[in-house]
């Protein structure tokens, strides 16, 4: 029964940092209104949420730094090859084709996860987990309604890359399970994930956009926001959360995050509601019904 609590909390730490992710619009929407990059943009949220939760851990326990040499592949895969380049990857997949597709393509991510799952860690395919993904890949097509979108725009560049921010996405999760069986963590794995990506983001950020917005009260709200709620709390809990739940089943869960992102501009930006969307946000919600009543 303890260890039966124990998973429902941290499948509870996977959703609230899905949910977390499903309100960024809110904050990047700030930010873009004065006229900043997405890659800038990208890179402020990253490099603030490295400071700050550097801070917070050298004030928590100085120890939390310490990592082996042998560890820094992990972050390589958790920080590089997913958090930047999942970044990069979804934003050309939003020029070349549409928000829409874009938003599918990248949630094909618990495809990747699950036959990761099943090759590095041994896990297991259920009937639970099969409809699972079933639900979640048919309701992420339902609530972007993508069979709306303009088919003749798509381009071979625009799939590749939302296949690979899919890709890009579903690699945390088996890097970052890779990192807490090596004894990581989920402070330490979350602050060197924010630093690599970081580090990556600097060569392609412009930052002399950003100077004359400084004093903008929407640039100090949108940063914080984007890079405090939406980066550093939703990355520790779904980190924590990969402690006691299996990779492919903490990737389905966090598929409300589209649900959320949805709700957020119906009822924030005034977008419309429709029936496909309303059947997508029932779907999704029902496979994390699913998947909480086990394998």
């Amino acid at each position: 029964m303890e260890n039966l609590s124990k998973n429902k909390k941290h499948e509870f730490y996977i959703i609230a940092a899905a949910v977390m992710w499903g309100i960024i619009s809110i904050f990047k929407n700030m930010l873009s209104e004065l006229m900043l990059p997405e890659i800038t943009v990208v890179s402020i949220r990253l490099v603030i949420s490295t400071v700050l939760f550097g801070i917070y851990m050298l004030i928590k326990n100085p120890k939390l730094f310490k990592i082996r040499i042998g560890d820094l592949w992990c972050f390589f895969g958790t920080g590089v090859l997913s958090l930047f380049l999942f970044s990069w990857c979804y934003f050309t997949a939003m020029s070349e084709t549409s928000v829409g597709v874009a938003v599918t393509l990248l949630y094909t991510s618990p495809v990747f996860v699950t036959v990761m799952s099943v090759i590095f860690f041994k896990e297991k395919i259920t009937k639970n987990k099969i409809l699972s993904l079933i639900l979640a890949v048919f309701g992420c097509i339902m609530v972007t309604e993508l069979f709306g979108s303009n088919l003749e725009k798509l381009n071979i560049p625009g799939i590749i890359s939302g296949l690979l921010s899919g890709f890009c996405y579903a690699l945390y999760s088996i890097f970052g399970k890779f990192a807490i069986k090596r004894g990581c963590g989920s402070y330490t794995i979350t602050f060197y994930t924010f630093l690599f990506a970081a580090v990556a983001s600097l060569p392609f950020a412009d930052f002399s956009q950003v100077a004359p917005v400084l004093s903008n009260g929407n640039f100090r709200l949108g940063s914080l926001g984007i890079s405090v709620i939406c980066c550093v709390l939703p990355y520790l809990f779904y980190t924590k959360g990969l402690e006691h739940t299996p990779s492919s089943k903490a990737a389905v869960l966090a598929v409300v995050e589209p649900v959320i992102g949805t709700l957020v501009g119906v009822c924030v930006f005034a977008e419309s509601m429709s029936v496909y969307k309303f059947i997508g946000i029932v779907c999704v919600l029902l496979c994390t019904v699913i998947l909480s009543k086990g394998e």
